[in-house]
């Protein structure tokens, strides 16, 4: 059998994300409430999961002979993807910013304003669970765009895809950034 523990693979059996203003204080810890200022996004698809990638436009530099000695990245950026499966108020307000939404006598009338999308810009924690384990994942600053198509269908789930893609920050300097907190104990670091 190969070194390692078993007790330290993680399976993801809970996902949150919670949505605040990008004011909203950060979590701390992985016990303390969130915030008030965080909303829970509702329900999101599990066959779509929430994905994280990385990407980044990369050039490789060869000696002669062609060997690969150096390699330098660019433009790199790290981007969420998930698909919200509420139609709620919060849902509808980070897909399409800046659109009207008002509930009057148990009707709900949204005027669509697409020429601001893209222009929600919030604070994010996505937060999940592997029985006791916890993982709070901070984004400072995230800009939401629609991911994709919504359908209409009598066997499917309706949905908002939606892409969250990380934002620079000042307390960074200019970079983009997240914080991970977890009670994870394969995280610990090693003499501290």
């Amino acid at each position: 059998m190969a070194a390692g523990d078993t007790e330290n693979v993680r399976i993801w059996t809970g996902a949150e994300v919670f949505v605040g203003t990008t004011s909203t204080p950060a979590p701390t810890d992985t016990t303390t409430a969130l915030n008030a200022g965080f909303e829970p996004l509702g329900l999101i698809d599990q066959d779509d999961a929430i994905g994280e990638e990385f990407s980044s436009d990369d050039t490789e530099h060869y000696a002669y002979g062609s060997v690969l000695v150096r390699k330098t990245s660019i433009k790199s950026k790290t981007t969420l993807t998930m698909t919200a499966l509420e139609n709620s108020d919060l849902v509808y307000g980070i897909a399409f910013p800046g659109s009207d939404s008002e509930t009057a006598g148990g009707v709900t009338t949204r005027t669509n304003r697409p020429k601001n999308l893209g222009l929600a810009i919030r604070s994010f924690v996505l937060e999940k669970t592997d029985g006791d384990v916890v993982s709070r994942l901070y984004i400072p600053r995230g800009q939401v765009t629609i991911a994709g198509s919504r359908s209409t269908s009598d066997n499917e789930m309706y949905g908002t895809p939606l892409l969250i893609d990380l934002l620079g920050s000042t307390d960074e300097g200019g970079s983009y950034f997240s914080i991970e907190i977890t009670d994870d104990p394969a995280a610990e670091v090693a003499g501290s």
